[in-house]
C-alpha cells in the first residue's frame, strides 16, 4: 500500500481542451488537461479533522469545499508552507479591541480576499456576520463556484 498518490492518468477526471491545435502543440503531454468545468485538476488530500490524519485523495467540488473551510481557518501569513494569498486576515479583528463596527465593516471584504483568488470561485457574498462575547465570529457565506452556489456557515 503506498501512502504516495496515484500519477494513473484517468480519462474520465480530464479531457483535451478542443482550443488546442495539435499541430502547434510540440508534444501531446503538453496540452493543458482540465475537467468537465474548465479548471484544472484539483487533486489533494481529504483531512480528517475528528480523527487528525490525511484520509484518502479528493477532487472537485469535495477538494473545493475543504479549500474554503482550510483558507477559513488559516491565518495570513503566520504558517511558513503557505503562500501570502493564503489564508485570511480576519483573525486580526477577533477578540481585538478595535471598534465592532470597524470590525463588521472590514470582515466581509476580508472574507472576499481570502476566496476569490482561487479560479474556482466565480464570486463570494457574505450574507451574515456576527460576533460572539467571546474569541469567535459566526458566519454565513454564500459561494457561486464552477460547481454551483452553496451556502457556507462556520465559526471563526
Amino acid at each position: 500500500m503506498s501512502i504516495l498518490p496515484s500519477n494513473e492518468y484517468n480519462p474520465l477526471d480530464t479531457y483535451v481542451s478542443e482550443d488546442v491545435d495539435p499541430e502547434n502543440t510540440p508534444q501531446s503531454n503538453d496540452r493543458q488537461r482540465t475537467n468537465m468545468y474548465g479548471v484544472l485538476p484539483t487533486k489533494t488530500w481529504r483531512l480528517d479533522r475528528e480523527k487528525g490524519r490525511i484520509v484518502e485523495e479528493i477532487d472537485g467540488e469535495l477538494a473545493l469545499q475543504q479549500f474554503v473551510m482550510k483558507a477559513l481557518r488559516t491565518a495570513r501569513n503566520r504558517y511558513l508552507i503557505y503562500n501570502e494569498q493564503y489564508g485570511t486576515d480576519v483573525y486580526d479583528f477577533i477578540g481585538q479591541d478595535s471598534s465592532r463596527a470597524l470590525a463588521m465593516s472590514e470582515v466581509p471584504r476580508l472574507i472576499r480576499e481570502t476566496l476569490v483568488y482561487d479560479d474556482r470561485i466565480n464570486s463570494v457574498d457574505v450574507i451574515d456576520v456576527r460576533m460572539s462575547t467571546g474569541n469567535e465570529m459566526y458566519v454565513t457565506i454564500r459561494i457561486d463556484s464552477v460547481y454551483g452556489t452553496e451556502e457556507v456557515r462556520t465559526i471563526l
